[in-house]
């Protein structure tokens, strides 16, 4: 048996950039677990999340059976042709995209993964959290290199423009973006909570997200606790949060 929750929050902003969707199979399990962070504000990146969760969606929705290591690529590179067409048809749209999660496992116990952006993919397994996904943002360049020795924490930690990502979907050639993606199959283990979420998740540290899950049971109630948690901190500039878990027994 297997579970999955979903929590959004709106934060500060004006409206919801965020989209995320699960698609489950005959037997109540999970195909493909997907979220998208818009981009481009009044150039509509609320559509632009909308478009990148339903391209993707559509890809595994018409090919039941096939394993899903080609697929998220395919998928990938159908969202990416929806944002073309978007702006195509809609000049004033240009600037629109958004950072794209997916997770989807194998029939052989596994699951796989694509990511382009910031968006976060965690794994919660045995009271361990990590963060599976690489981070294509500033911060997440910097953070890389305080774990590498070349730059001091704090110095990381108050450099400007952390925010900014380096990597997303905007229609451009892929072959210009960065993409995360597994080279193989990782294997799941029972009691296995993978975390997808968008950056407004960054407010709570990898260490206050660990202490969340493991107070809460279940991938609702987690979810719940997770968006709990940001709200409770009421930052002033908080961006939209959504946060999909998906919890093996």
């Amino acid at each position: 048996m297997s579970a999955v929750g979903v929590a959004q929050a709106l934060g500060r902003r004006e409206r919801q950039e965020d989209a995320a969707d699960v698609l489950m199979d005959a037997s109540g399990r999970p195909r493909l677990l997907v979220l998208a962070d818009g981009m481009g504000g009044a150039a509509a990146g609320d559509l632009a999340a909308r478009l990148i969760v339903h391209s993707v969606r559509d890809v595994f929705q018409s090919e039941v059976g096939v394993e899903p290591g080609p697929r998220l690529r395919q998928a990938c590179d159908a969202a990416n042709a929806a944002i073309a067409e978007a702006v195509a048809q809609e000049p004033s749209r240009a600037g629109m995209g958004g950072t794209l999660v997916a997770l989807a496992p194998t029939s052989a116990g596994a699951v796989m993964f694509l990511s382009v952006g910031d968006s976060l993919l965690l794994r919660w397994r045995g009271g361990k959290l990590e963060r599976v996904n690489a981070d294509h943002s500033i911060g997440g360049a910097l953070d890389s290199a305080v774990r590498k020795g070349l730059m001091a924490a704090e110095e990381a930690a108050l450099a400007a423009g952390r925010n900014r990502i380096t990597s997303a979907l905007t229609g451009a050639p892929l072959d210009q973006m960065r993409i995360d993606e597994t080279v193989g199959p990782i294997r799941r283990r029972s009691g296995d909570c993978w975390i997808l979420a968008s950056d407004g998740l960054d407010t709570l540290s990898l260490t206050e997200i660990a202490t969340v899950l493991a107070r809460s049971s279940g991938a609702q109630s987690s979810a719940d606790a997770l968006i709990a948690a940001i709200e409770a901190k009421n930052q002033p500039h908080q961006d939209n949060t959504t946060v999909l878990v998906w919890q093996e027994a």
